[in-house]
């Protein structure tokens, strides 16, 4: 019986910590433009971003760094950058939007230079 509970607490743990299906239609209703230059430099403010527009941009630093260098499904990937975005507390320091930074200063620095090789990259 106390196996039944636990399983079943996971399950509703599991349910509430993944986001859900109108977040993701919504996010792919979104064009993604090809290039987003201005998101290459370490001057970009990431805070001036809409809560809609950080996943997205999330979205286009996986793709620009990894399209045809490593197969994954779109919609997979949408649903993780909305989950981590769900599953970050909302707190002064630790949330989306420091997360959302240190992925980006990351995408900058393995997107213009050459301190990682593409092997390391990936």
């Amino acid at each position: 019986m106390r196996n039944v509970k636990y399983r079943v607490a996971l399950e509703v743990l599991a349910y509430h910590s993944v986001c859900n299906k109108d977040e993701v239609n919504k996010l792919k209703s979104v064009k993604l433009r090809d290039r987003i230059v201005e998101l290459e430099t370490f001057d970009f403010n990431g805070m001036k971003l809409s809560e809609l527009e950080k996943p997205l941009y999330a979205v286009y630093m996986f793709k620009s760094l990894f399209d045809g260098v490593i197969r994954y499904d779109y919609d997979d990937l949408v649903r993780f950058v909305l989950t981590v975005r769900k599953n970050y507390r909302r707190v002064a320091y630790h949330n989306w939007a420091h997360g959302w930074s240190v992925a980006h200063a990351m995408f900058v620095l393995l997107k213009i230079t050459t301190i990682f090789s593409p092997k390391e990259v990936c």
